[in-house]
């Protein structure tokens, strides 16, 4: 079975580097960008991801938008969305749930355990 590959888009390098490191040794494949525009571009060059790990408050295009434009792409729209972000209130969940994101996970109380078992949950 050939590696997973998970993007991880958000603008904070401090929590790309995070990311990248934990699931780089838990054995996944990892893409990062520090924002939606650039994940655009990276999407139109690179093969696919498995998965896509998605911050909300970014410049240029945020996390909602992206999430809008994958859920309603035919090539995207299958690939599992999750939101991390440090917008936690029940509104943000339900907008990002609204949008297709298949989970959201706020960032003042997620741990990387759960991050992991989230990620392996809708692969």
């Amino acid at each position: 079975m050939a590696e997973k590959k998970i993007l991880v888009i958000d603008d904070d390098p401090d929590v790309l580097e995070l990311l990248e490191y934990n699931l780089k040794k838990e054995g996944f494949y990892v893409v990062t960008a520090p924002s939606g525009l650039s994940a655009m571009w990276g999407l139109e060059e690179d093969r696919r991801p498995d998965v896509v790990l998605l911050d909300l408050m970014m410049p240029t295009l945020d996390g909602y938008e992206m999430c809008k434009y994958l859920k309603s792409s035919d090539e995207f729209r299958g690939v599992p969305v999750i939101i991390i972000s440090a917008k936690g209130s029940r509104e943000d969940v339900r907008k990002g749930l609204a949008l297709g994101a298949d989970a959201y996970l706020p960032k003042a109380s997620f741990s990387m355990k759960a991050l992991i078992e989230e990620v392996r949950r809708v692969l």
